[in-house]
């Protein structure tokens, strides 16, 4: 049974579990969250510590957007031998197969052009843009909007805002933050919080 088969279960009951849901179009068994997630989602299983007790045979969808909680999770469920599924919306537009890691989403719109690699648990959230020859890292956040231009290194864990830009060359460091709506026209170090135009 392909992961696209296979029964799942979503991982997180707020708003970027809802967008993963609508990517997803096929059925969902249930909801694993802290609390009951809101009316029209699926059936609550119960809080995470329900995982440990959840069959393997079921698929997860990561649907935490924020990344300290999303790879929290999702190194848990790897650790318990479950399958965390990637997730393409259909709207998506990839002019080549990038290379996927496991567990990456790409929203609504999005745009991958050629030879991208994408870390596994990432997200290109709605509507970004991913310029050829981009590398982006595990547990990176690529938040709506944002535009990365050509041959832009993205290092691990690393959330860029909403509506940010990232010229083309521009090397990004692990765990990295950039705000919304920046201008980044140099490299930024690892473990840095820039914003502005240009980002600072």
């Amino acid at each position: 049974m392909t992961a696209a088969h296979a029964q799942s279960v979503l991982l997180g009951g707020g708003g970027h579990a809802r967008v993963v849901l609508a990517a997803w179009h096929e059925p969902v068994f249930g909801v694993i969250a802290p609390h009951a997630p809101a009316f029209g989602m699926p059936k609550w299983l119960g809080s995470d510590d329900a995982l440990a007790d959840l069959s393997r045979d079921y698929v997860l969808l990561n649907g935490v957007g924020a990344i300290p909680l999303r790879r929290k999770l999702y190194d848990c469920a790897r650790a318990l031998g479950f399958d965390v599924s990637g997730v393409i919306h259909p709207s998506a537009i990839l002019a080549a197969p990038p290379d996927l890691g496991p567990g990456v989403q790409i929203m609504a719109r999005a745009v991958i052009q050629p030879n991208v690699s994408l870390g596994e648990n990432t997200i290109i959230n709605t509507g970004s843009i991913v310029e050829h020859d981009c590398q982006i890292g595990a547990h990176s956040h690529i938040a709506p909007g944002a535009i990365l231009c050509g041959g832009v290194h993205v290092g691990a864990g690393s959330h860029l805002g909403a509506g940010a830009v990232i010229r083309e060359g521009i090397r990004i460091g692990d765990n990295a933050v950039i705000g919304a709506g920046a201008v980044v026209v140099k490299d930024v170090s690892s473990g840095s919080k820039v914003m502005g135009c240009p980002a600072r």
